[in-house]
């Protein structure tokens, strides 16, 4: 592609950037108009890589902040379909799967998202068993077995969220287990796309 050229992937990967940097500053809607053209790019000159999917897990996540759940949905399928036919994308995926299961609380479907969350722990503890990033998915976890009365189940996982933070936490942060048990934006939309 010539870099004169309107459809670009420069002009994709420009989108993205910026779309990333108005979500920081809270202009959701200015994030998806600019995110949306990045897809539209992607989706012609990019197909199935993981600079698409990291497009979509932004989308879904600026529509899931606007309450747009069905939305937010949609765009994770299509993150999850595309990194599926990668290799290596276990983590990818089990950051997908977090982040369906926040769409599902956010919709009350608690059964759901713990379904999403078990699936998640299982696709994480493959990649980087005993991780904070594992630690984080499980206390996600352990609240919607909370949520949905399972209080045994919550236990448990909590147990070993304390379990993985004690051994990879500064001694002096090992008290702090009630930290922000929300996945960042770094995270959610797993780096910049």
């Amino acid at each position: 592609q010539n870099e004169s050229e309107p459809d670009s992937l420069e002009v994709a990967v420009t989108c993205s950037n910026l779309g990333l940097a108005l979500m920081q500053l809270d202009r959701i809607r200015d994030a998806i108009h600019l995110h949306q053209r990045a897809r539209t790019i992607k989706e012609a000159l990019a197909p199935n890589t993981i600079t698409l999917a990291r497009t979509y897990i932004n989308l879904a996540n600026l529509c899931s902040s606007l309450d747009q759940f069905g939305k937010a949905v949609k765009y994770l399928e299509k993150a999850r379909d595309v990194i599926e036919g990668l290799p290596t994308s276990r983590s990818m995926l089990a950051k997908i799967e977090i982040n369906l299961g926040n769409v599902m609380m956010g919709m009350g479907e608690t059964v759901e998202a713990i379904g999403c969350y078990e699936s998640a722990i299982h696709r994480e503890t493959q990649v980087a068993p005993d991780s904070l990033v594992l630690a984080d998915m499980m206390q996600e976890l352990a609240l919607a077995y909370q949520d949905e009365g399972m209080m045994m189940e919550a236990h448990q996982a909590q147990t070993q969220v304390n379990l993985i933070r004690r051994q990879k936490l500064p001694v002096h942060l090992e008290d702090t287990s009630a930290t922000d048990s929300s996945v960042s934006d770094e995270d959610q939309s797993c780096g910049n796309s």
